[in-house]
């Protein structure tokens, strides 16, 4: 059966395919699951791969240990994702390598009650099931480092998932590319990915230089500096890899995990060091290595003026809280339980926290889930707000602790405001918000 992608490849050392794009050096086992011989779903997955390797100018692929993917949303990839999902899984594919998934569309269990369409949910429910048969494992979080998922310092995986990709490379020090939504499943089938980006280490070399000053100073939340770092970062950054210095050494894993996805919203960034925190940047001269990059430096007030900028209010009433961009981790249900100390939740505020079923299942098994959902919040899991349809934004003003859910969300609600954790807590209590 004859294939326009197949056409192109040609064998280890071949000649260049028309327009002097080359083709990647295969090995023997690539060349064998190219032709086919691995059946059908392994043969489409190669061919994707060798023609995205062309076209990033990879010299030939390489062994993946771990896959995240990405597009598993009807939400976010639609019709094109669900046909995809359908297609491979009607090919008979299964995974080879440790496969975790992304959010789904939907909370599987409580759809109903957060106002999704019946259509929308069925269109998630084929896709989660695609998946599924073929071997990934249902974490369904875009945090999959949250529940037990730690790729090795310096291995090769395969994650799409903007703040997924940012916390591998940049906390855990592991090795993936800016993948798009749905290359990572062709990975999964085939085991192998080409070698490009951030997997080569000219890429993660810093090529810009982010100085705060003044930061020990900040008697507010961590998780609106953390956003307010990475979102200007992004902003100055783009795609290319930077270095930060004078971040407070308080930051751990959840304010690392603002910090990355808001520089990912605000910009393209795949990859930051953080001098003295993340692993590949014990100091600035180890990461620096001689090199004089561009050099910007920000105050405590610069930063306070772009978390202001992610709000689009500055205060009055707030009809939704929505917690959970990325996922929250098992420690942010705790301070919120914290900070909310058994009050309960305004009439006019709903609470929506969004986290993965794993986590939501500690959060149970410890009374933090029932002490929550005592208090008025509703938990949501194994998906996220920003991947529902219009029909289930029935409100006109939120607040969030999260850089990245506020940047996204000023489109599609009229008020938007960001807030520490702490303060969105004490927001849901009185229904109205005071700057």
């Amino acid at each position: 059966m004859g294939s326009p992608w197949l056409a192109l490849a040609t064998r280890r050392g071949g000649p260049a395919v028309p327009g002097g794009v080359m083709i990647m050096n295969l090995s023997r086992r690539d060349e064998m699951m190219l032709e086919g011989r691995e059946g059908p779903a392994v043969r489409a997955a190669m061919e994707i791969l060798v023609r995205v390797g062309d076209a990033y100018g990879a010299d030939e692929l390489v062994d993946a240990h771990g896959v995240h993917i990405g597009g598993v949303s009807f939400g976010t990839s639609g019709e094109g994702g669900l046909d995809f999902a359908l297609k491979f899984a009607s090919l008979g594919a299964r995974v080879r390598v440790p496969t975790t998934l992304n959010i789904s569309g939907r909370d599987a269990t409580n759809w109903r009650r957060f106002g999704l369409p019946q259509v929308f949910a069925g269109k998630c429910a084929s896709m989660e099931q695609a998946y599924l048969s073929m071997g990934c494992i249902p974490t369904w979080t875009c945090a999959p480092y949250q529940v037990g998922m730690h790729p090795r310092f310096g291995e090769l995986v395969a994650w799409s998932e903007s703040n997924a990709i940012v916390y591998a490379n940049s906390v855990l020090g592991a090795r993936t590319p800016r993948y798009g939504d749905f290359v990572p499943l062709c990975v999964a089938i085939t085991g192998r990915a080409p070698r490009f980006g951030l997997y080569l280490d000219d890429a993660r070399e810093p090529s810009v230089h982010l100085a705060f000053r003044g930061l020990e100073n900040h008697d507010g939340g961590k998780d609106v500096l953390a956003s307010a770092i990475g979102h200007l970062t992004g902003e100055i950054a783009g795609a290319r890899v930077p270095v930060l210095t004078g971040i407070p050494r308080s930051f751990r894993a959840d304010e690392l995990k603002a910090l990355g996805a808001s520089a990912a919203s605000g910009g393209a960034v795949g990859m930051f060091h953080a001098a003295g925190i993340t692993p590949e940047a014990p100091t600035l001269e180890t990461v620096l290595r001689g090199a004089k990059p561009e050099k910007y430096e920000f105050s405590l007030e610069d930063l306070m003026g772009t978390a202001r900028r992610l709000s689009s209010t500055d205060g009055g009433p707030v009809e939704l809280v929505a917690l959970g961009c990325p996922h929250f981790s098992f420690d942010e249900m705790r301070r919120l339980a914290s900070a909310l100390g058994g009050r309960r939740v305004s009439p006019s505020t709903r609470v929506w926290v969004f986290t993965n079923r794993v986590t939501a299942s500690w959060a149970d098994e410890t009374g933090i889930g029932g002490a929550l959902r005592e208090s008025g919040v509703e938990i949501s899991t194994d998906s996220c707000l920003l991947s529902w349809p219009s029909e289930a934004w029935d409100f006109g003003s939120l607040m969030t602790n999260s850089g990245k859910f506020a940047f996204y969300s000023r489109s599609r609600c009229d008020a938007v405001l960001l807030g520490s954790l702490e303060e969105c807590a004490e927001v849901a209590v009185s229904g109205f918000a005071r700057r």
